[in-house]
């Protein structure tokens, strides 16, 4: 209860701090009106706050969990477009690696219809990405893909991999562990623990099923299969 109360308290300030931040930095960058360092310190403050809003959510929505007060807003939903959209969106606020779509057995066109919570699962792509961003060197390569197959079965399956740090083989059991946090990480990177525990909670609240594969200094792949509806896939 407590952490609910305080997530609700934080997320006012913060969300004022964010989206003042937001409107300076438009409005220096069409101005002019900085000197680049501010810029820099202006870009930091926002996306710092951005960070601290994931934080308050995930808190918020690790209470609704334990609560079972975790609801999903089921309704038919295209794959590929959520895909592409998440996409868009990372690779607009994030300059610092290469973010590419990885289309096997699809088209750009092809649709692959599923019933899902479009934003949980948006949220569930968000983390993944965010993960992979957080623990890879700047300018390297992260791969999203998509694979759909329809001589296997309806599901997709959705991948994001990075050349990162990678995860140690004693650590992978753990991962999707409520506040788990693999041993030896660079406390300097933020995070609680809960991100993995949510995506793994998403994703089987829509049947599906998550998994890792990666190797120490190696990178990681995060592997998500979702059923999709029969009727509404290619052929």
């Amino acid at each position: 209860e407590f952490i609910s109360i305080a997530s609700h308290e934080l997320r006012t300030p913060i969300t004022a701090i964010q989206g003042f931040a937001e409107l300076l930095q438009v409005s220096a960058t069409q101005e002019q009106s900085l000197n680049p360092q501010s810029l820099r310190a202006l870009t930091f403050i926002n996306e710092q706050s951005q960070s601290l809003t994931r934080l308050i959510e995930e808190m918020l929505d690790l209470t609704r969990i334990e609560n079972a007060q975790l609801l999903l807003n089921l309704a038919p939903h295209d794959l590929v477009s959520i895909i592409q959209h998440v996409i868009e969106i990372q690779a607009t606020t994030d300059k610092n690696h290469d973010i590419q779509l990885v289309l096997e057995g699809l088209q750009d066109t092809d649709t692959l219809m599923g019933v899902f919570d479009e934003n949980r699962i948006v949220q569930v792509l968000n983390n993944l990405i965010s993960n992979a961003i957080k623990y890879s060197p700047t300018g390297s390569r992260i791969e999203v893909g998509l694979r759909y197959s329809p001589t296997t079965s309806h599901e997709a399956l959705i991948w994001v991999k990075d050349s990162g740090i990678g995860i140690a083989a004693n650590e992978l059991p753990h991962i999707f562990k409520r506040f788990h946090r693999a041993s030896g990480l660079d406390r300097s990177i933020s995070g609680l623990g809960i991100g993995l525990y949510l995506v793994e909670e998403v994703v089987r609240r829509h049947h599906g099923r998550v998994w890792a594969e990666s190797a120490e200094g190696n990178g990681s792949t995060f592997y998500v299969q979702l059923p999709l509806l029969p009727d509404r896939v290619p052929s």
